[in-house]
């Protein structure tokens, strides 16, 4: 299944991994609004979005990756965060047992914006915060 996602110019790489036995499906070329659609439609379903990357061809598109979600595990999703908004929303997410498990950022007039997919585990228990 795929794991990440390198852009050449006009092409997409995706590094790909064993599955696990998860099922997966793979979108490309989704505008904004179709990508919000499947993603709200992954709770029904209990899957999950695992890769959402937005890439220009020439107008901006995504390409998404959902994976099957059997055990439930809690999952959060955001884009066009601010640096500010993103740093924020790490840290409060960090407390109530979330971490970024797919992450891409851009510039948009000279300042970065994110897009980030974020999971828990399944009781949504909190992580230990790594000491300084």
């Amino acid at each position: 299944m795929p794991v990440s996602v390198i852009q050449y110019d006009d092409a997409l790489a995706l590094t790909t991994a064993p599955d696990d036995g998860h099922r997966w499906e793979c979108y490309k070329d989704l505008t904004a609004e179709e990508v919000t659609t499947k993603i709200q439609e992954c709770k029904d379903r209990k899957w999950r979005p695992s890769i959402v990357h937005r890439h220009r061809r020439p107008e901006d598109k995504y390409l998404l990756v959902l994976i099957d979600n059997p055990h439930d595990k809690k999952w959060k999703y955001s884009t066009d965060l601010s640096r500010e908004d993103y740093e924020a929303k790490l840290i409060e997410n960090r407390k109530r047992g979330f971490r970024p498990a797919h992450m891409q950022s851009w510039l948009v007039d000279e300042a970065p914006v994110y897009t980030v997919v974020r999971v828990g585990n399944a009781q949504n228990e909190q992580v230990a915060t790594p000491a300084k």
